[in-house]
């Protein structure tokens, strides 16, 4: 039986937009959703990670690094402090705050009928306080020295999709709106996902 082939055609500007070209990437495993709280599994986490930052990214030893997060502090035993870029956007042009993370991580905590959940990874937070724009506080139930490694990894997506936002909606392209440094620009399921280089990235 031939295996799945899903194609990923990336068009990558580069710094001078007369010479862009297009990237085609083949995988043998398609995403299961474009959704990025959808599942965890590494098919829709990789296509996810072109679109949608996380808060800290790995480096080439695999150590934490900043990505929206610029710092983050343990204030208290069971708070932690976040501090996020100034200067980070959405696609749609839409700057990204800490409602914007407060709403990404409440959200992944239980998206209908997924395969494989991010609920283990936001199961230490109690609550969360948008301190300004910038600064999130995150309350834990209980110490959680690896709390940035579990929540840190999941995508963030614009507050303004608001809590009735459906995997559907993901599907249908009108709430891929993320950060990252590819824009979506279309999809066609089971052959390829369309994407165009975030030039302010």
């Amino acid at each position: 039986m031939p295996r799945l082939l899903a194609a990923l055609a990336l068009a990558a500007v580069l710094s001078d937009p007369a010479q862009a070209v297009d990237l085609t990437i083949g995988r043998a495993t398609e995403h299961t959703s474009l959704d990025p709280h959808y599942s965890l599994l590494g098919n829709d986490y990789s296509t996810a990670d072109n679109m949608f930052d996380s808060l800290i990214t790995f480096d080439e030893k695999l150590r934490i690094a900043p990505c929206l997060a610029v710092s983050w502090t343990v204030v208290e035993p069971l708070v932690w402090k976040i501090q996020l870029h100034a200067d980070a956007r959405f696609h749609d042009g839409t700057a990204l705050t800490a409602n914007d993370i407060a709403f990404s991580l409440n959200r992944a905590r239980s998206v209908p009928n997924s395969p494989a959940p991010w609920t283990s990874f936001v199961r230490a937070v109690k609550s969360f306080e948008v301190v300004d724009d910038h600064t999130l506080l995150i309350h834990t139930h209980a110490p959680t020295p690896l709390l940035l490694d579990m929540i840190g990894r999941i995508h963030i997506v614009p507050a303004h999709l608001g809590p009735r936002v459906t995997t559907d909606d993901f599907a249908a392209g009108r709430a891929v709106i993320g950060s990252g440094a590819y824009r979506y620009r279309s999809s066609a399921h089971g052959d390829k996902v369309v994407m165009t280089a975030n030039r302010d990235h």
